[in-house]
């Protein structure tokens, strides 16, 4: 947990409390509950000063898709801080990246490495169709090489309010019937899962295999 306090009151983080002496008078606070938190902008703003790159740009894309005006709040609440401060650069660049158009973690953790590994950025939810016919929204797409690049977490197997009263058997024939449109309407189709974002190289693979283009060279870490 970590908690934000006065200056004046100082005070040691201990076991799993970390505490934040930062003062409260800059500090944008609301209720929730009996508790008083941080905004979700101010949130955001605070992990993307202290976290890696691609944690903070996992909750700025959610805090940015569920709150309207978060991106703006965050911008003026970087705005505020002064250039020597630890992390903005670093939460700047976050501003920049974020975008509340992906719908899962695995699909944030995704735009960041497919920029970390030098390829060039795909459009979000893009709908894609075979003739006339819809086939559906995919996570990516790089339009003009007619590639389509999906995350596949199992959450649409498990959750119900996903499988929208189906069968696990019948979203598993479903998600087939999809990826056998799509390969028919996309020059190729690229898969990956967790275990590919927690091994950059075989994304870097796949992404390649699939014909993706780079923009620049790869990003270190």
């Amino acid at each position: 947990m970590h908690v934000i306090g006065d200056r004046r009151t100082g005070g040691r983080s201990a076991l799993d409390v970390v505490r934040h002496c930062l003062g409260l008078d800059a500090v944008d606070v609301v209720p929730v509950g009996e508790l008083r938190c941080t905004s979700p902008a101010r949130t955001a703003l605070d992990l993307a000063l202290s976290r890696s790159f691609a944690e903070a740009v996992v909750v700025a894309d959610a805090v940015f898709a569920r709150y309207p005006g978060a991106r703006d709040d965050f911008g003026e609440l970087l705005r505020m801080l002064g250039p020597g401060t630890r992390g903005i650069r670093r939460a700047a660049r976050v501003l920049d990246f974020a975008d509340p158009r992906s719908e899962s973690v695995g699909e944030s953790w995704s735009r960041v490495l497919i920029h970390e590994l030098g390829f060039q950025a795909p459009e979000l939810q893009s709908t894609v169709y075979l003739g006339s016919r819809r086939v559906g929204v995919v996570d990516f797409e790089w339009v003009e090489q007619r590639i389509v690049g999906e995350f596949d977490g199992e959450v649409k197997y498990r959750r119900r309010e996903y499988r929208q009263g189906r069968t696990p058997e019948q979203v598993v024939i479903d998600e087939k019937n999809r990826e056998n449109d799509l390969r028919r309407a996309a020059r190729s189709v690229a898969r990956w899962t967790w275990d590919d974002l927690r091994d950059r190289r075989r994304l870097e693979d796949l992404l390649t295999e699939a014909g993706v283009p780079r923009t620049h060279p790869r990003a270190h870490r």
